[in-house]
């Protein structure tokens, strides 16, 4: 009996439970929520920090993401319901309120945004500011820019143009100009801060309205001001809000380390505001749901009360992006002088400081881009820019680079005749941009003023090229190489490759077909070790003698090869060889020279850095140096050039100093198409550590045993298409001084090597967000 009223509770108590599960169910499916993802990408090319707005069409609220840096993004958490889909980014047109209809647990929305031009606002390029007084009533009513205070009178406020720049005078808080028009709901704002820091708030504002003079409480409406820029602590992003009692202020971010010139770029989508800074790198966002969909633009110095204050600007960009026809070099090269194209599926040939070139997938033209950027040889590209014609070239003047993703197949140089080259509106119209390989003899060097280093040399295949008294080809030796004068001579028998170009001789006069050169000398023989001593200390004498290089990026005045980088040596005949090296560095580094600072007493320092009777080739009593406490980004970069491509090579390199400061270095090998890790067997722990495979970081004293000797290596190096990969020493923060790197050496392998094995686990943490972004 029990049992059955038991059993019979136990059925009443399921089809109570069952019930409520299936009124829970139903409640459940008028709020199931799905994913939205997808990818944005321009010209195919993934898009990294876009913005993606999500806005529910029957209650005006809205979720965001940006897309990471292989232009992915995911929102999750979205309700079932009809929604308008919105994409925004840097130099694209933006795609607003494309509808989406959102009824599964998975939705797919992705879209390949399209080149945009963000009109020229004001470059101050003129002598004269182009701006008006409002209490003027004859002044210019058609100007750009309007004489404004957000806090009251305009009298003392002054605005004009100094060197290119724009510099507003005040007197008193907040003078400055404001914008004459509006600037729309989706559109890119940018500008530069060109001058040092001279102890004023130089803001850039975006406001809502240009209010009354004397009635900022109730109408100025102030969305951010970025400001500080330059001093050590600065204002990454700093906004107020006024609007009767609303106020609202952002955090202040501060030691970024944002020194002139610094180019900050804020892009609108709706209410939301990103803002990048340096390499468009986005470094902080809002939502604000003041921001109004039309702003103005406002320049001005902040500082106290009857202060006077300057400020500067310039390049000032701002508006709503506009479409540009897509086309490919080809098009591009057959397009008029000054249209603006956009080239697409192209891949990097040659890269420079002040320019590279690309070349169509087939093969069937080539380009000379002017521009910055230095894209790695063999990426994939897209290039947005003018065309100009530059000595008989064309050419494409760069306004927007996006690099993609490696292409497969790398074009190699094709070999052609100085006749050929020199048909400009033949053969040479075609060639032009290239890459070609020439063979010829050296008729003449051309040497800077001081006969030190060359600038360049003609070389003759036998074409008969002739540009006034100069015969054959001109071949520019590349900004960033320096070539003793004594490496290349008249009558000397040189194949070189690079891109094809124009170049202008005898002060413009004639001018010549012409190969930009990122190496001048034949590869080193299989086997050879080449040393360079960063800073000789002037106080010892060197080590390796003559065999040796000696480049810095400071120079040094008691050495003979006082370059920043060049051709390195056989250490075995004292040769010059193909291989280059070239030592930059950035930030506030010096050269390291005193007496405490001696050689590591042990460890891969010395077995590397020796010859075979114990004698130091390599002096690091001197090295490259930051004092504690200097807040800003600094690296030093050792970047290899003229390498074979199918070759391997050796890196071996450090900092270490006999003395009693454990200041850190981090190393870090990059550009590379592979390498094996082959550092020193450390003991992990705060002063030492693998980062990466292609990281280490340690102390460079000895404040205990296994803190000597260590060094950076890499082996089975294999460069890039171009010859080229770098090796990049820094310290662990923007805040902490160190050292740069003292000496290294390089080897070319007979072949594949073994990578070494290590006693313990190298890795100190499995957390490396400690280590800085690497620049």
């Amino acid at each position: 009996m029990r049992r059955n009223i038991y059993g019979s509770s136990v059925l009443k108590l399921a089809l109570i439970v069952t019930v409520l599960v299936l009124v829970f169910c139903a409640g459940l499916a008028s709020y199931a929520q799905s994913t939205v993802s997808g990818t944005i990408t321009r010209g195919g090319v993934p898009c990294p920090d876009a913005r993606v707005i999500l806005t529910d069409t029957a209650t005006g609220s809205y979720v965001a993401a940006r897309t990471n840096v292989f232009g992915c993004y995911s929102i999750t958490g979205v309700a079932t319901g009809d929604y308008t889909f919105t994409a925004n980014a840097l130099r694209a047109v933006p795609v607003v309120d494309k509808a989406v209809s959102v009824n599964d647990t998975q939705v797919t929305v992705s879209v390949d945004l399209t080149f945009g031009d963000t009109p020229l606002f004001d470059d101050f390029s003129g002598t004269e500011l182009d701006v008006c007084n409002p209490s003027d009533p004859t002044g210019n009513q058609s100007s750009r820019w309007v004489l404004y205070n957000a806090f009251g009178s305009q009298e003392g406020v002054g605005a004009s143009i100094e060197n290119g720049s724009l510099r507003i005078d005040a007197t008193q808080n907040m003078g400055g100009v404001i914008s004459r028009n509006p600037f729309p709901k989706y559109g890119t704002f940018e500008f530069v801060w060109p001058k040092r820091y001279e102890g004023t708030d130089q803001c850039f504002t975006l406001i809502k309205d240009k209010s009354p003079y004397d009635s900022y409480v109730n109408n100025y409406t102030n969305y951010f001001t970025v400001q500080d820029i330059g001093s050590t602590v600065a204002s990454l992003a700093y906004a107020k809000g006024y609007n009767n009692s609303t106020t609202r202020e952002w955090t202040r971010s501060t030691a970024y380390g944002l020194y002139y010139p610094t180019k900050v770029t804020i892009l609108k989508t709706g209410s939301y505001l990103d803002f990048f800074f340096l390499n468009n790198i986005c470094m902080k966002s809002s939502d604000s749901a003041m921001v109004a969909d039309e702003v103005y633009v406002y320049l001005y110095g902040n500082e106290a009360s009857g202060a006077t204050t300057v400020a500067f600007f310039d390049d000032i960009y701002a508006g709503a992006t506009v479409p540009v026809t897509v086309s490919n070099v080809i098009e591009a090269r057959s397009a008029a002088t000054g249209n603006k194209v956009a080239i697409g599926k192209a891949v990097v040939t040659a890269s420079f400081d002040d320019a590279f070139w690309v070349e169509s997938l087939d093969r069937s033209s080539g380009i000379k881009v002017i521009s910055t950027a230095k894209p790695t040889v063999g990426k994939g590209v897209i290039i947005k820019g003018t065309v100009v014609r530059e000595n008989n070239e064309v050419a494409l003047q760069a306004e927007d680079v996006v690099i993609g993703g490696t292409v497969t197949t790398t074009p190699f140089a094709v070999a052609i005749t100085g006749k050929a080259a020199n048909e400009y509106n033949k053969a040479g119209a075609t060639a032009q941009g290239m890459i070609v390989k020439v063979t010829g003899k050296v008729t003449e060097v051309v040497t800077d003023t001081e006969n030190i280093s060359i600038e360049g040399y003609y070389l003759d295949d036998g074409s008969g090229i002739t540009a006034g008294t100069h015969k054959g080809l001109y071949v520019k030796i590349a900004d960033f190489i320096t070539l003793p004068a004594s490496v290349v001579n008249q009558g000397d028998f040189i194949t070189i490759e690079g891109p094809l170009t124009v170049a202008a001789v005898d002060n413009g006069t004639y001018l010549v077909p012409s190969i930009v050169a990122a190496r001048g000398l034949d590869y080193g023989p299989v086997g050879f070790i080449a040393y360079n001593d960063v800073v000789q200390s002037p106080k010892y004498p060197s080590f390796g003698g003559p065999n040796i290089t000696h480049y810095s990026a400071l120079g040094n005045d008691n050495v003979a090869d006082d370059f920043p980088g060049g051709p390195l040596k056989d250490y075995a005949t004292g040769n010059y060889i193909g291989e280059s090296a070239v030592v930059t560095a950035s930030g506030t580094v010096s050269e390291l020279q005193q007496e405490d600072g001696g050689n590591p007493v042990t460890g891969d320092a010395k077995t590397y850095f020796t010859d075979e009777l114990g004698n130091w080739i390599v002096d690091f009593r001197g090295c490259l140096y930051t004092p504690e406490g200097t807040y800003e980004s600094w690296w030093v970069d050792v970047t290899f050039y003229g390498l074979d491509p199918k070759a391997l090579y050796e890196f071996v390199g450090t900092v270490d100093r006999n003395e009693s400061r454990n200041l850190p270095v981090l190393f870090r090998i990059s550009d590379f198409a592979a390498c094996d890790y082959a550092c020193s067997d450390i003991t992990p722990s705060y002063s030492a550590s693998k980062v990466s495979e292609t990281g280490i970081y340690y102390g460079s004293g000895i404040p205990s045993s296994h803190d000597s000797g260590y060094v950076a290596r890499w082996i089975n190096i294999k460069p890039l298409p171009n010859g080229t990969f770098k090796v990049r020493s820094n310290c662990a923060s923007v805040a902490q001084g160190g050292y740069g790197i003292g000496g290294f050496r390089l080897r070319k392998q007979a072949g594949p090597e073994v990578p070494p094995t290590y006693s313990t686990d190298q890795y100190w943490r499995d957390d490396y967000a400690y280590w800085p972004i690497w620049q």
